[in-house]
């Protein structure tokens, strides 16, 4: 997810998890689900702004979710639904 994006208002991008695997060892990975309570306002991070334009709209974390959700179902990460022009 990309929430980290939306709150840096765009500074920081996700950054995409990579394995070198080998015929030698197992991997073993482990999925961990994690975010704030579903009702919860998200959006760019003010003291962050710096006197700078929001990028991005706040959203209920839940929409957040589910429209992210839906895009991963595509191979990629939609923010066009809260991005500000």
């Amino acid at each position: 997810m990309q929430l980290h994006k939306v709150a840096s208002n765009g500074r920081y991008a996700r950054v995409l998890h990579r394995a070198i695997l080998n015929n030698a060892d197992t991997r073993m990975s482990v999925v961990l689900a994690n975010g704030p309570v579903l009702d919860k306002e998200i959006g760019p991070v003010l003291e962050l702004l710096q006197n700078e334009k929001p990028l991005f709209r706040s959203i209920k974390y839940r929409d957040y979710f589910q429209f992210q959700y839906k895009s991963l179902s595509q191979d990629k990460i939609i923010l066009d639904p809260i991005r500000l022009n």
